[in-house]
């Protein structure tokens, strides 16, 4: 007993499983499209018939008839506008329910069901929300992840398109070096069987590039700037340097012009000295000034001023004015003129080239009585 109720619990299993697999296999075909519709949307499910006023047609949902037209385009159930001329079915603001097999029925004249005709499963999906696209850096910035949002579905594929070039990568999100695409669009695509939607396109911004580049025509770009700076600072030594000889040079200049005009001007004025002294002065003149006996009262009358004098007024102190005796009144009532005033020396020289005028004449200062 024992094992018989082994085997019938054997072949119950077994026929389970049979029974599993063909319900497996027959969903499996019943959830395969032949087409695909977004809700709302619209769908012409196709037919072609050569003559269809001479037939009678027939629309089924389901095996359930939801058109129908009799020869002569006489319409039973439906609408005159729900098929087209060649008997297509149009399908306007799809919804859910309209989803399921379209079997088209076409008898001819004689009642005989025209035979080839292919049934439609019709699939109705949601549309697809637009996505948008998050950006996240690594710790240390380097790298960059792209993460696409707004996938619902399991069956949605998502794309994703580096300046607007589809990349074979495929899923909700990449990751990408951040210094290699420093300046790259990213966009993701988000499609199902019915409809499709694209995000936004971002730029990273996790690495930013500093303003002057590591290296220019191949070369570190520090070489290119110890250069220049070398360059700027032999222009600044080769300025100093030329400020200051140009500096020495003038101030020789102006040494050697100030040495040339005080040797002229010295030559100038010994030859005025030797012209001035031998013009007022001749050797017998000289000799007998120097042989000339002076009277007693000789300073008194060196300190009076002839009234035609024209020379410089000599200075008299207050106590040879005050103490000076008056001189005795001539008996013809005239006054005596003063003894001239010996000759002078020569004059200074003076450093113009013309001789200064002499002083005009000055009036005759009366002595006071004593």
């Amino acid at each position: 007993m024992s094992r018989m109720a082994t085997r019938m619990a054997a072949v119950s299993t077994i026929t389970l499983l049979l029974l599993s697999c063909s319900v497996i296999t027959s969903t499996g075909s019943s959830d395969k499209c032949d087409g695909y519709v977004v809700t709302g949307g619209e769908y012409l499910v196709q037919l072609k018939i050569k003559d269809p006023s001479s037939v009678t047609l027939k629309w089924l949902l389901n095996n359930t008839v939801i058109f129908q037209r009799r020869k002569g385009l006489k319409v039973v159930t439906g609408k005159q506008d729900d098929v087209d001329n060649n008997g297509s079915l149009k399908l306007k603001n799809v919804q859910k329910t309209m989803a399921g097999k379209y079997s088209p029925q076409v008898y001819e004249e004689d009642g005989t069901l025209l035979p080839g005709l292919k049934d439609i499963n019709l699939c109705v999906l949601d549309p697809v929300a637009k996505p948008t696209v998050t950006l996240s850096c690594s710790k240390d910035k380097s790298k960059i992840t792209f993460s696409c949002s707004n996938v619902k579905a399991t069956d949605n594929s998502v794309e994703w398109l580096m300046n607007e070039k589809v990349l074979k990568e495929k899923g909700t999100s990449i990751t990408k070096d951040a210094k290699q695409v420093e300046n790259d669009s990213f966009r993701c695509n988000i499609s199902n069987p019915a409809s499709s939607a694209i995000s936004d396109s971002v730029k990273q911004k996790c690495f930013t590039s500093p303003l002057i580049p590591e290296r220019l025509f191949g070369v570190s770009i520090w070489i290119f700037v110890g250069c220049g700076a070398g360059i700027v600072l032999l222009l600044i030594i080769i300025v100093i340097v030329c400020c200051i000889y140009a500096r020495r040079k003038k101030k020789t200049i102006k040494m050697d012009e100030e040495e040339l005009r005080l040797g002229w001007t010295s030559e100038q004025q010994q030859q005025q000295q030797l012209h001035h002294h031998h013009h007022h002065h001749p050797p017998h003149q000289q000799h007998q000034h120097h042989q000339h006996n002076h009277p007693p009262d000789h300073h008194h009358h060196h300190q009076q001023q002839p009234a035609g004098h024209t020379g410089p007024r000599q200075h008299r102190s207050k106590q040879h004015r005050e103490a000076r005796p008056r001189a005795p009144e001539p008996s013809n009532g005239r006054p005596q003129p003063s003894p001239r005033r010996n000759a002078e020396g020569p004059r200074p020289v003076v450093d113009n080239d013309d001789e200064q005028p002499p002083p005009l004449p000055q009036p005759r200062k009366k002595t006071p009585k004593v």
